[in-house]
Order: C-alpha cells, then structure tokens, then sequence
C-alpha cells in the first residue's frame, strides 16, 4: 500500500460482476435455471488523486470496522442499516444516532454524495472489460 498523507479523503463502493456468460444460451434454451455467476467488487479510492488504495470483501456497517476505524482515528462516513440500533460500539452509536436524526442531513455534512468517484470507477472498469 502506498503512503498516505495525514489528512486524506476515501470513498468506498461496490458493485456485482457478471464472471461468465458461458453456456447462458443452453440453459435458456433448455429452461434450465441459471446459477448466477456474479462476483461483489468493492472498491476504495483516495478522492484526491483518484488512485485505487484498497479493495475489500466484506460489507461496511460492521462493528469491526467501526472499531477499526475508532481506535485509528478515522472519521467513518459510513452509511448504516436502516434497522440499525444503538449497541455499545461508540463510533457506530454516534452515526447511528446522527443517521436516525435526520438522513438527508447526515448525507450533506459527511459528503456522502462523493461516492459517484467510485461509480465513476466502475463505469470505466466495466467499460474495459466490455471491449475486452
């Protein structure tokens, strides 16, 4: 991984791959039923310079990562389920808190539209693979 500088913005998102489409044709001709052939990609990009700086493989409202990131000193900009409650996790309690107090502001003052960069990303990837 690369270095970092202190102050630094991440956005971070995901989105599913087709793998292959091999034998699609047989199985629609025979009715079979298809067995999803789709791979979750998330990816992570410094806002910055645009440089991919982490891809991971497990989802984001997880109290790990929150604890993770609150013994770190990151500032999570992490949207949480909508079922989400209060649970004892102290980073997650305070976005959760701030979440259910009013969406559209929590979304406003973390930037939390910033996550077209990612979109962005993945439009490009799946525009190579395309040509491929």
């Amino acid at each position: 991984m690369r270095d970092l500088p202190q102050d630094f913005v991440i956005v971070l998102d995901s989105t599913g791959l087709k793998v292959t489409n091999r034998g699609e044709w047989i199985r629609k001709k025979h009715r079979k039923k298809p067995r999803k052939r789709w791979v979750k990609l998330h990816v992570a990009l410094d806002m910055n310079s645009w440089q991919v700086i982490n891809i991971a493989d497990s989802g984001y409202d997880t109290h790990a990562l929150f604890r993770y990131m609150h013994a770190n000193g990151i500032e999570p900009c992490v949207k949480v389920r909508s079922n989400a409650e209060v649970s004892g996790n102290t980073l997650r309690d305070r976005v959760v808190r701030a979440y259910k107090k009013g969406k559209s502001a929590w979304k406003r003052a973390n930037r939390y539209g910033k996550r077209w960069f990612v979109e962005s990303y993945f439009l490009c990837l799946s525009d190579g693979l395309a040509s491929m």
